[in-house]
């Protein structure tokens, strides 16, 4: 032990006789703190807005408003007026977009945003049943700064939330004072006969939709019973179109039987009525003859009146039998023809009756008399004529008619027979392919149908509550509020959550919060510049021969361990009463600092003493894996697995909980959880500095030998 002590007063007194020795240790004892404080410092409030109110951002607006009814609004004013009055950023309102984009090209803005001319009108656009979302353009230079564009990208956050208050509070402020939307005088019944009414317009909507679908399913079940029908007369639909075809073949015949029987009835009609009247005339001639010839009634006359008379009376017949024969071949009413051509006959019979009992008379009765007789003559026979006249341009062509008619009635009938039976038979076709179909149909409809009811009833419920509820107490205070202050009411639309903030072991700023990281690193970086430059190997201690390598090991090390105490003091001091910072329990803080020195000066010394350079190496190498994996500046778990891995057995870790403790507040035991984590480094330094220097030597003295050679290495 006094050998310790020796080789510690010899280091001491080597020291302070030595000015530049002097001089070396005062800057190592000064430099980890400076490195600690600088680096508070910069990072003492980098994310508020005393920092980043000095980042210039530009925004334009050029957005045009819009309207809603007759309030007009314009969301990028609104953005740009609350941005003015916004500190969190060095705003700049520039007068074109492309001054703003050319700025954050030259480097002049970190960033900048562009509200374009339709923003207002997409923002509301959602009431027109088309949304389109709004957009703002944010262009940032990424390239001057690593840091500065995530500080930055609270811009974005901040003009979201500017535009979301903007639009939320506009559009509810619009909305309570819209025309619309007013309230009526009797307790806002204007504004829940509105909402009711469009209730009861959808309640009738759905009673409407069950109509209907009730009336689609009685169509598909009307559509089975017409498929059954038609499964059941399918069978003798051939039959019967087979006897229908038949029918009208027959009646086809008989049509062109008639027709021909009217050509040769009509024939037979008109020679036979033309012949009675040539006849009747002839007998004209003869009577003016027989006339004209007889001065006195004699035999002569008596006997020419007579076969006269059966002329007429044949004539008479003939035509009868005529018009009689054409009644029954064409079925023709010639009732009042042959009344009038009966009549005639019969006078010109009368006439010659008489005429033969008039054997008395003198020449000139007698010629008289020929002469009525001879017009009675002519009159008939011009009857006759007409007669056959009135048959030829009237009956017959009716008749023909008639009959052509039937014919083309009869061969439309022949095809419709055969279009039905093939419509039958295509229809039965198709519907025997429906029944699965409409079975599903149905069920669909059935099942669509129980839907809307259910919708329909709880339809019914929300009326009854609509109507239940314009008499609540609550909501005639809402109306009383909206009517008093509709301001009051779109403000609090427009922001309806405060979040209240309760921090738990509360940090007043980064820079507190960064401390315990940076005042860890300085206290690791003082020991490391240790034994870059103090040598760790012993040479001719004052008073002390034949030493031990246990008592060169804590003998060097206490030089070492006083060294880091200093640096750690003033560390500690100039963080608390120079730079600041919060810290909760000042005397603890100090013992977790002086601790973590005592930790790291052991470790890095034990590694130069066993390893020399190699030693040296490894403690910067254990440095830069601390600082990028320990958890200082980001939290561990967005680190990569490797360093989530390591994270827990890093001596940085251990120092730098314990010091958080000390600076936001404590946990129950875990400040001293946290330092009895560095024990096992206190008890790993130790075996490398005691034992496994002993073996290393020799690598350690070929390893100098080598770098001596070099002629470049010290």
């Amino acid at each position: 032990m006094i050998n310790i002590f020796r080789i510690f007063i010899t280091d001491v007194k080597r020291i302070f006789t030595n000015v530049v020795a002097l001089v070396v240790m005062m800057g190592l004892t000064v430099i980890p703190c400076l490195y600690a404080w600088f680096n508070i410092f910069s990072n003492w409030d980098p994310y508020g807005p005393a920092a980043t109110g000095n980042l210039p951002v530009a925004v334009y607006s050029s957005d045009k408003g819009t309207n809603i009814d007759d309030f007009s609004i314009n969301v990028g004013n609104t953005i740009i007026d609350n941005l003015k009055a916004n500190n969190s950023i060095n705003w700049q309102f520039t007068d074109s977009s492309a001054d703003a984009i050319e700025g954050v090209k030259r480097g002049t803005y970190y960033a900048c945003l562009i509200i374009n001319e339709d923003f207002s009108d997409d923002l509301i656009s959602f009431l027109g049943g088309n949304p389109v979302h709004p957009h703002i353009t944010y262009y940032e230079n990424e390239k001057k700064n690593a840091i500065a564009p995530k500080i930055t990208a609270t811009v974005k956050t901040t003009v979201q939330s500017e535009v979301n208050s903007a639009f939320v509070g506009t559009l509810a402020d619009a909305v309570f004072r819209a025309s619309s939307f007013s309230l009526s005088s009797e307790k806002g019944k204007g504004f829940y006969a509105s909402i009711v009414d469009r209730v009861y317009t959808l309640d009738s909507d759905l009673s409407t939709m069950i109509s209907v679908i009730d009336s689609y399913i009685s169509m598909l079940q009307t559509a089975q019973s017409l498929m059954k029908a038609v499964e059941a007369v399918d069978l003798e639909m051939d039959q019967i179109l087979n006897a229908g075809s038949e029918a009208i073949d027959a009646a086809q015949s008989a049509t062109e039987a008639a027709t021909a029987t009217v050509e040769v009835t009509g024939d037979i009609v008109t020679g036979t009525l033309r012949s009675s009247a040539n006849d009747l005339r002839a007998l004209m001639s003869k009577t003016d003859k027989i006339g004209s010839s007889v001065n006195t009634v004699a035999k002569t006359s008596y006997v020419s009146l007579e076969a006269l008379y059966l002329a007429v009376s044949a004539a008479k017949t003939g035509v009868t039998q005529s018009i009689t024969f054409a009644e029954a071949y064409l079925g023709y009413d010639y009732s009042k023809e042959l009344s009038d051509i009966n009549t005639d006959f019969d006078k010109l019979l009368f006439d010659i009756t008489y005429a033969q009992a008039a054997s008395e008379k003198t020449g000139n009765d007698v010629q008289k008399i020929f002469s009525t007789i001879s017009q009675d003559l002519s009159v008939t026979a011009d009857n006759v004529d007409k007669l056959a006249d009135t048959y030829d341009t009237s009956v017959d062509p009716k008749l023909k008619d008639m009959l052509s008619s039937l014919r083309s009635s009869l061969d439309s009938a022949e095809d419709l027979l055969n279009t039905t039976g093939s419509s039958i038979d295509s229809v039965s076709a198709v519907l025997s392919a429906y029944p699965d179909l409409m079975g599903v149909g149905t069920d669909s409809l059935s099942a669509t149908r129980d839907e809307l009811v259910e919708m329909k009833e709880k339809l019914g419920v929300l009326i009854g509550k609509l109507n239940s509820a314009v008499e609540n107490e609550d909501y005639q205070a809402f109306l009383s509020i909206l009517q008093r202050d509709p301001d009051l009411i779109s403000d609090f639309i427009s922001s309806p959550v405060d979040v209240e903030e309760t921090p738990i072991y509360e940090i007043k700023n980064n820079g507190s919060a960064m401390a315990p990281f940076y005042i860890v690193l300085s206290i690791w970086v003082g020991s490391l510049i240790l034994i870059a430059i103090v040598h760790t190997k012993v040479i001719d201690p004052i008073g002390v021969t034949k030493e031990k390598n246990y008592q060169n090991y804590f003998g060097r090390y206490l030089i070492f361990f006083f060294v880091g105490q200093f640096q750690t003091i003033l560390t500690v001091l100039g963080a608390i009463f120079f730079v600041g910072i919060q810290v909760q329990h000042p005397f603890l803080f100090f013992i977790a600092a002086s601790f973590s020195s005592f930790a790291y000066t052991l470790l890095n010394y034990s590694l130069a003493y066993a390893f020399g350079a190699v030693g040296e190496a490894v403690s910067i190498v254990l440095m830069v894996v601390q600082v990028a994996g320990s958890g200082g500046s980001f939290p561990v778990e967005v680190l990569p697995k490797t360093f989530q891995v390591l994270y827990k057995y890093m001596p940085f870790a251990h120092s730098m909980n314990a010091i958080r403790e000390t600076v936001a507040g404590m946990h129950e035991n875990d400040y001293f959880i946290y330092l009895s984590g560095l024990i096992w480094w206190i008890l790993a330094s130790l075996i490398i500095g005691l034992f496994l220097s002993i073996p290393a030597k020799r690598l350690n003295e070929k390893i100098e030998h080598s770098k001596e050679r070099t002629d470049i290495m010290v």
